[in-house]
Parts: C-alpha cells; sequence; structure tokens
C-alpha cells in the first residue's frame, strides 16, 4: 500500500486551531460538527477552547440522536461530560437547563428551519456531492468521518485525508481557497498568499453586500453568521499581517453584525490592535472612531473599570475626531452621559445629554441621522428618570420616545423602548402589560439575534414571574439570562441573576 503524503505542517496547523477555535456560534458550523460521527465530534469537543452555548449545544444533541439509534437524554449527557472535561465547564445551572430542556417535549417535536437547511446541506455534501469534486474522487475514509486533523492541540496532522477533510467543515469559499493547498505550498512559495488575497477580496465583497448597514439598527445577518469562521480568520489574518486598509473595510462592513451578535471579546481586541496601528500611521480620524467603538463595547459590559475606561476612551476620541464629524462628537456625549448613569452620576450625565442636545441643535445634520440622535438623548434622560425610580415622568419621556421611533421606523429602537416600558410597567403592577410588550419584544430580538436585548427581555420575564409568586417559572427565566449575560460578560447582571436564583 502506498505511503500517503505528508500535508504540509504549516497548514496542517493554521487549519486545526482554525476548526478548535470554532465558537458554535453560527448554525452551519454547528450542522457540520454534527454531519461528523461520535469520536470526531468529541475530539473536536475536547479542543474547544470557548465558554458553552446552550442553545446551539441543544441543536447539536438533536442533530446527533436523529442521526444515531441512541436518545436525546444519552447523547446530552455524552456531550455534558465532554465539555465538563474542557477548560469551560457547565455551571449546575445550565446543566439542569440541558437536561430539563431536553425532555421537554416542545424540544423533541418542534423543527429548525434554518438548523436543519445548514444539516441538510451537510447530508448532500456528505453524500453524493463530496464523492467526487473536480473528478476527482474522495477517499471513503473521508466520506466516513475518519479526520487526523482534529486530533488533540499539539499533535500533527499527517495526511491529505486529514486536511480535505478539515476543509469540508468549512464554508465553499474557505474550501475553494484552500483545496490542494499541501502540494501547492510545497511548489508555489506565493500561493499561501495568494490564497488569502482571494479570500480577503471575497470576504470584502460579501461582508459589504450584506454586512455595511447602519449599526444602530437590526438587519438580517444570516449569511454573515454562516459565514463567520472564515470572516473571523481574514480578520486575524489582516491584524498579524499589518493588512491596515482591508481591516478597516471590513471592520466598517461589520460593526452591527458584532455587536448585536455579542462578539464582544473580538471586538475589544481588534479595537485595541486598530488604535495603536491607527496612531502609529497617525490616521487620527480611525483613531477617534475605533476609540469610540471600543467604549461602547466596554460600557455595554459595564463592570466599574470599564466603565471608567469607557469614559477615558471617549474623552481622548473628542480630541483625535475629525471636526466635521458631528454625529461622532454627539455620539460622545451621549455615550459618556450613559457611563455617567451607570455610575450613578445622574447630574453630570444630564449635563452630558444636554451638551448633546445643544450640539445637535448647532449641526447642519438633517433628516434620519438626526431624528435617531434626537431620540437617543430622549430615551437616556427618561433612563436617568428610571434608574431613580422616579417612574411616571419615565413611562412619559419613554412613549414620548416611542412615538418618535415608530414614526422614524428605528425598529431596534422600539424593541429597546419597549423592554424598558415593560419594566416600569413591572413596578408599577402593570404585569399584563408588561408580559405582552416583552413577548412582542423577545420574539423579534431572538429574530434578529441580538444577544443583548434577548438577555434583557429574559431578566425582565423574570422579574415579572417573581412578581406574580410564581418561584419555579422566575428561576427558569432567571437561569436563561443568567447564561446570556454570562456569555456576554456582563458580570453585574449574571449576579443579579445568580441572586434571584437563590432566592
Amino acid at each position: 500500500m502506498a505511503k500517503r503524503p505528508k500535508i504540509n505542517q504549516q497548514a496542517g496547523k493554521a487549519l486545526r486551531n482554525l476548526i478548535l477555535e470554532m465558537d458554535f456560534k453560527n448554525g452551519a458550523d454547528l450542522a457540520r460538527a454534527a454531519a461528523l460521527n461520535k469520536s470526531t465530534l468529541s475530539r473536536l469537543l475536547a479542543g474547544y477552547t470557548g465558554k458553552p452555548d446552550v442553545p446551539n449545544t441543544l441543536k447539536i444533541v438533536k442533530a446527533f440522536s436523529e442521526r444515531s439509534r441512541k436518545s436525546q437524554n444519552q447523547v446530552m449527557e455524552r456531550v455534558i461530560e465532554i465539555y465538563n472535561r474542557s477548560n469551560y465547564p457547565f455551571s449546575p445551572e445550565e446543566v439542569n437547563l440541558l437536561r430539563t430542556s431536553v425532555t421537554n417535549s416542545s424540544f423533541k417535536e418542534s423543527g429548525d428551519t434554518t438548523f436543519n437547511m445548514y444539516r441538510n446541506e451537510v447530508e448532500d455534501v456528505n453524500s453524493s456531492a463530496l464523492k467526487q469534486r473536480n473528478g476527482k474522487p474522495i477517499p471513503t475514509d473521508l466520506r466516513n468521518g475518519n479526520n487526523s486533523l482534529l486530533s488533540a492541540p499539539g499533535t500533527e496532522a499527517t495526511s491529505t485525508q486529514g486536511f480535505l477533510e478539515t476543509a469540508l467543515l468549512i464554508s465553499p469559499p474557505l474550501l475553494q481557497t484552500l483545496e490542494h493547498t499541501p502540494a501547492k505550498l510545497n511548489t508555489q512559495p506565493n500561493f499561501e498568499l495568494k490564497s488569502w488575497e482571494r479570500l480577503i477580496r471575497w470576504c470584502l465583497r460579501f461582508s459589504e453586500q450584506h454586512g455595511r448597514k447602519d449599526w444602530r439598527e437590526w438587519d438580517e445577518y444570516g449569511l454573515l453568521e454562516k459565514e463567520w469562521v472564515q470572516i473571523q480568520a481574514v480578520f486575524e489574518w489582516c491584524v498579524s499581517h499589518e493588512r491596515y486598509d482591508d481591516f478597516r473595510e471590513l471592520w466598517h462592513h461589520l460593526k452591527g453584525f458584532t455587536h448585536f451578535f455579542g462578539y464582544w471579546n473580538e471586538r475589544l481586541r481588534w479595537m485595541d490592535w486598530l488604535i495603536e496601528t491607527a496612531e502609529r500611521r497617525q490616521d487620527w480620524s480611525t483613531v477617534a472612531e475605533a476609540r469610540f467603538d471600543k467604549g461602547r463595547t466596554l460600557t455595554l459590559i459595564g463592570q466599574p473599570e470599564q466603565l471608567e475606561e469607557a469614559a477615558k476612551l471617549f474623552e481622548t476620541a473628542g480630541k483625535y475626531r475629525n471636526p466635521q464629524d458631528f454625529t461622532l462628537q454627539i455620539d460622545l456625549a451621549i455615550h459618556t452621559a450613559i457611563v455617567r448613569i451607570e455610575q450613578r452620576q445622574f447630574l453630570e450625565a444630564q449635563n452630558c445629554l444636554n451638551q448633546a442636545q445643544e450640539l445637535l441643535n448647532q449641526s447642519p445634520l438633517q433628516g434620519h441621522r438626526r431624528d435617531c440622535l434626537q431620540l437617543q438623548i430622549l430615551y437616556y434622560h427618561a433612563a436617568i428618570y428610571r434608574t431613580t425610580e422616579h417612574y411616571e415622568q419615565a413611562e412619559t419621556l419613554y412613549q414620548q420616545a416611542l412615538e418618535q421611533a415608530e414614526a422614524i421606523g428605528w425598529q431596534r429602537a422600539v424593541r429597546y423602548i419597549q423592554i424598558r416600558v415593560a419594566s416600569v410597567a413591572i413596578e408599577q403592577g402593570s404585569l399584563e402589560e408588561a408580559e405582552n410588550l416583552l413577548t412582542s419584544g423577545l420574539s423579534i430580538a431572538e429574530k434578529y439575534k441580538d444577544q443583548r436585548c434577548i438577555a434583557f427581555c429574559q431578566r425582565s420575564f423574570a422579574l415579572l414571574e417573581k412578581e406574580r409568586g410564581k418561584r419555579t417559572e422566575s428561576r427558569q427565566w432567571a437561569a436563561k439570562a443568567k447564561i446570556s449575560f454570562d456569555r456576554l460578560k456582563m458580570r453585574q447582571e449574571a449576579e443579579a441573576m445568580r441572586a434571584l436564583l437563590q432566592d
């Protein structure tokens, strides 16, 4: 039997690391993982270094159960066992939620259209479509799921078979780029660079088409989610190879996506690089923009030390900004007010909002952009009243803000305001009104996968059920909210939900 050729060591490491860094936040990667056999999945999860994601774990369990003779309970226990041997085991609350969910009849009977679509894609790939590519037969062992490249970190891939199957886990554009890479890396020194150049061009076109929306508004990001693995790889490659212009353009396309889908660790790390690189290049408008973007993410996480850092970032961003960038100037005043509200420095927050209003009045901004900024100022005036427990004044301003948001068609603002109105309604004992608002808000937030909005809805449902005296339902919502806040690193909110669970 002929000895199989060895895969190029550098290519093997790069691809293995790419697979092991998958965070399972996107349906396509889940489906591709679910298409693998049990031993391959075990190796994949054993090398997984991210925080377990409960909803997507349930999808893995369901897909595997459908493809095997084992019950969902058996598969769930196996997945829990694998995760609990990793660096990020499930918490007791998460284990309880997983076990409860998998025995729920609605879970067994429900169908996830998007996930099924991805799984069908994989089944097609693993059958006739993959038996031959470009007229070349794919080895039988490959189709059966054997994969040496997905072994534990530190081991080396030794076969073309392992390389090809790893490529099957990656979406078509990257697969086309990397196919036959081992041989070409050995014979064509510039092949790797040309492959990355081709992938970068594809990512820029793709992200411009499906991203590049107003980062303040929701949009359909399903296709971006599906291709996130290779887009993330391009971001990292641009950072490591100082591809400043490509990185900056890609970032402009994907600000909203990374914000809503909760990729906050990546945002912080990439903004650190962009700030440093832009300062070195004396690209001051980009320095200001990147400092603002990092400050926004730190504000969302909301820990005391991060809030203080965010305030400093907003202050320095103001010094670097383009004098003609009126939107950024007003945004900085509004977001400084948000920081001060979180720090309970309400007088200073009020002053910042008044400053933002004055700047807006003096600016030449018109149309939708002006309307959005005006709405934000009103919204955070209401937030001050709500936080200081002046609920009647808060409700009045929130209702005004809601009318304005509906008038200009800003759907994300509508839902966030409704959540705040619901929280005021809970405090005032209007529980049915709160439930209606939260049910509508959660449904839309889940559609657009705004992880922060989902977490706030879950928290409000927990508080709503507590007011009703329904302890079990309150704890179930609190457990979900805690998981969501943990994933977003919003520790104070997560601790509040933990306290509610222990109440």
